[in-house]
């Protein structure tokens, strides 16, 4: 991919905003990799973060089964709760591990002049439909951070507030109380959780990890979307191009008879 080059601003589609890429370094990792063809410091922070990190989720979602009550509800959290983990190791595994080089080639849609064969005349009319696709594409990605964001920072709170402060000292009872261990994850980790320090930090931990692999769905899913669009909207072009060739081939053949 070396070779490639940078995408500078004003190379990009009016109106398409990547600033959640840009704030979380995604963008200059991205870059780096098309102009030099190498992995910087970013890709490896985010690596050792999504295997590192992540790993004892996974680990205790597996050895899970075996320690806690055999419920139906014991079961499915144990089971069910890691796997949007496993979803985002996946994800990092396909788009930014061995689809790098295919996310950095993507990145080329996002370019007003992606496609080369638009006359000098059909430009006006090629940039406004690209135009108003950037804006959706930026609109669809900032509505997608957005409600992901808040939906799991809203998750990771309830622990808080359901906690015996909320509950007993303020008196907020509307959020309930735990029927077990009050936590943001509902599957085992051993040891007694319900107990100082491990219960704090085991909050720490999962509001950390909750929030990374929130994050991290969400860029890849916010990227991918725009992408989507984008392709769409040369799609829509090459088509108008096509239209307008054969009104021309149509308009010719009248004259000629």
């Amino acid at each position: 991919m070396a070779g490639t080059g940078r995408i500078v601003d004003n190379e990009m589609v009016e109106g398409l905003d990547v600033w959640y890429l840009r704030r979380t370094a995604l963008w200059e990792m991205l870059n780096v990799y098309r102009e030099t063809g190498k992995k910087n410091y970013v890709w490896w922070i985010y690596s050792f973060i999504t295997y590192g990190f992540c790993f004892p989720i996974i680990l205790s979602s597996l050895l899970g089964p075996f320690f806690v009550e055999k419920d139906l509800e014991g079961m499915t959290l144990t089971l069910l709760n890691p796997l949007t983990t496993v979803q985002m190791v996946v994800k990092f595994q396909l788009c930014l591990w061995t689809g790098l080089e295919s996310q950095s080639k993507l990145l080329n849609l996002m370019k007003k002049d992606f496609l080369t064969c638009i006359p000098p005349e059909k430009k006006a009319r090629a940039e406004e439909i690209l135009r108003e696709s950037g804006r959706e594409a930026t609109f669809v990605a900032n509505i997608a951070l957005f409600i992901n964001l808040l939906t799991v920072n809203t998750w990771n709170i309830i622990p808080i507030l359901r906690s015996e402060f909320f509950h007993e000292s303020l008196g907020i009872k509307f959020f309930g109380k735990p029927s077990g261990h009050n936590k943001i994850l509902g599957f085992w980790w051993p040891g007694d959780i319900d107990e100082t320090p491990e219960s704090q930090l085991i909050y720490i931990y999962e509001f950390g990890i909750c929030s990374y692999v929130g994050l991290f769905i969400t860029l890849i899913e916010a990227l991918i979307a725009q992408n989507i669009i984008m392709l769409t909207a040369h799609l829509k072009v090459l088509i108008f191009l096509i239209r307008e060739i054969k009104s021309t081939e149509s308009c010719e053949s009248e004259l000629l008879t």
